[in-house]
Formats: structure tokens, C-alpha cells, sequence
């Protein structure tokens, strides 16, 4: 594992498109937005799970009511023989 946490998004706050050098699963804990993954929007709301492969572009945007808290964590399951792509290294460093 590379790290983990847990984010809030306050409401109506945007998370600009990141891209993840690692995977990443990221399970929704509560409160309710949209994710974008690739230039396509999902609705996210409480107990659902995203997966993203390395290299694949994604953002949030919290919802106006309430929090949205994900909890995230980061796996590179072949670390010392994956190439390394380029991506939001500050994302998956802890």
C-alpha cells in the first residue's frame, strides 16, 4: 500500500481533474456530488466505490447540502518493477 485517508469536500467545493501515478479505490462515506472520471460524470453518493487505474483522470464536486467524505486508498501492487507514470505524486506520498 502506498497510503490512505480520509477527505471532506465541503459542499459545493470542486476538486480539480487529478491523475494518479498509483491505483486507487475510493469509497464514498457520506454526503452526495458528482465524479468525473475520463470526461464522463457519475453521480456519488454514500457507499459508492471508484476505482482508478493509474493514469486515469478524475475530479469531484461536492454537492451544496452537506459533506462529501471519501475515504481513499492508494496500491501500487508491483511497486518495484511498475513503470512509473507521470502523474499528482503529492496524491499518493505519506
Amino acid at each position: 500500500m502506498v497510503g490512505a485517508g480520509v477527505y471532506l469536500f465541503r459542499p459545493l467545493e470542486i476538486v480539480n481533474p487529478r491523475l494518479p501515478y498509483a491505483q486507487s479505490v475510493v469509497y464514498i462515506k457520506s454526503g452526495e456530488g458528482t465524479v468525473t472520471i475520463n470526461g464522463v460524470e457519475f453521480l456519488a453518493k454514500q457507499h459508492d466505490l471508484f476505482y482508478f487505474e493509474p493514469g486515469c483522470v478524475h475530479s469531484y464536486a461536492a454537492d451544496g447540502e452537506d459533506l462529501m467524505v471519501h475515504a481513499s486508498v492508494y496500491v501500487d501492487l508491483l511497486w518495484n518493477t511498475s513503470p512509473k507514470l507521470k502523474g499528482d505524486r503529492g496524491l499518493n506520498e505519506h
